[in-house]
């Protein structure tokens, strides 16, 4: 059975979802690529796999087949390429500050009102879906004080939604 796994940059939450054994196709009569999934039986008639790969260097998400490999980003020809699956402990390009890790998002500090916040403590996490968007929610203490973030996932930006000083 195939292994699922979400990656998830430290820093911005960009998350890629991945699968061990990527995207096995054989040919069918007219020689175009039909995929086949654990638990089809034509699985035995795969010939090739298209791997879900990214660019490290752009963040450009492509498909590389295992019989016409390639060794660059289709984008800008950086050879800083990697299959999703292999992503933990590589950095984000998205925000080029994080790694991806298959952990969890963990605000480590925010900046609200031209301050720089360390936070202490991460005391709840949620997410909701509006739409194909999904955000993800964090109550997290700064000293005595308690803050509800709010990260969106579609354009990777967070914002303070509530505010309770001590």
């Amino acid at each position: 059975m195939a292994e699922g796994i979400q990656i998830t940059c430290t820093r911005c939450g960009k998350s890629i979802t991945a699968w061990d054994d990527g995207n096995p196709y054989y040919l069918d009569a007219r020689g175009k690529k039909q995929y086949a999934y654990h638990p089809d039986r034509r699985r035995d008639q795969c010939i090739g796999n298209d791997s879900p790969y990214l660019c490290l260097s752009c963040g450009q998400e492509f498909m590389v087949d295992s019989r016409d490999p390639i060794d660059e980003c289709p984008q800008c020809h950086s050879s800083a390429i990697a299959d999703t699956f292999h992503l933990d402990g590589r950095k984000c390009p998205y925000c080029a500050e994080g790694t991806f890790s298959r952990g969890v998002v963990t605000p480590r500090e925010f900046r609200w009102q031209a301050v720089r916040y360390h936070i202490d403590r991460v005391n709840q996490r949620w997410h909701s879906q509006n739409g194909g968007i999904i955000l993800r929610y964090f109550a997290v203490s700064v000293g005595r004080d308690a803050y509800k973030l709010a990260f969106q996932t579609k354009d990777l930006t967070w914002t303070v939604e509530e505010v309770y000083r001590d």
